[in-house]
């Protein structure tokens, strides 16, 4: 059984060892200790959401990299390249529930660009710096975006949303000049599965809002 050390426990142990390199490499095997921990929490997390293993590959070949996807459950997805602003430079359809290929990037100048990975539920967003010989990233700074999938059928409004980091949710039903119809909050909730009977409703376009203190995402709602 492993034990959790608080803050008394880390400074008096460090007390004890008088010696500069000791107590160096105990720093250094406690950090390491604590970032495996990280480590398979994160690997814990995304194994729960389904999220697919995305490698990117630098080819060697200056502003040309690989890249290598797999565990795509619906065999679905769209890769793309865009500036930090959010313009796609390129884009790739995935229809398979493992990809690969490599990709040039010769024609777009040296600076810092964004790699994307969506799925109809998520985003994994990869930053990369583009040089003359190569391109260079870091791990740490890839970003996991959940994304509510949305679906109408007829009069019912069906919403999935994931929420790993349980943050507090708002969902709303307004008409399209804001005035809301219908809200709703979700507190400490990993995920929201939401069914809505909008038989009540006269035909016409709606707008569904989902927000979080990070993110929102409107989705227009048409009812015939």
């Amino acid at each position: 059984m492993g034990k959790i050390l608080n803050p008394k426990d880390l400074s008096s142990y460090q007390t004890k060892s008088k010696n500069p390199e000791t107590m160096k490499t105990l720093n250094s095997k406690l950090m390491r200790i604590l970032l495996f921990g990280l480590y398979l929490l994160s690997l814990s997390t995304l194994s729960a959401l389904n999220t697919p293993d995305l490698r990117i590959i630098n080819a060697g070949l200056g502003k040309q990299f690989a890249v290598k996807v797999a565990g795509l459950a619906e065999a679905e997805a769209v890769f793309a390249v865009r500036t930090p602003a959010g313009k796609t430079l390129l884009q790739q359809a995935i229809h398979s529930e493992q990809y690969q290929a490599i990709f040039s990037l010769e024609h777009l100048p040296e600076g810092h660009y964004l790699l994307v990975l969506s799925t109809a539920k998520q985003e994994i967003v990869q930053p990369v710096e583009l040089t003359r010989r190569a391109i260079r990233y870091d791990l740490n700074q890839r970003q996991l975006i959940c994304k509510p999938v949305i679906r109408i059928d007829g009069r019912q409004l069906d919403v999935d949303f994931d929420n790993p980091q349980r943050l507090p949710i708002q969902l709303k039903l307004q008409t399209t000049d804001g005035s809301v119809l219908h809200q709703q909050e979700f507190t400490d909730s990993e995920e929201v599965e939401l069914r809505m009977n909008l038989l009540q409703l006269p035909a016409g376009d709606y707008q569904l809002v989902l927000a979080t203190n990070e993110q929102a995402w409107t989705e227009t709602i048409r009812l015939r």
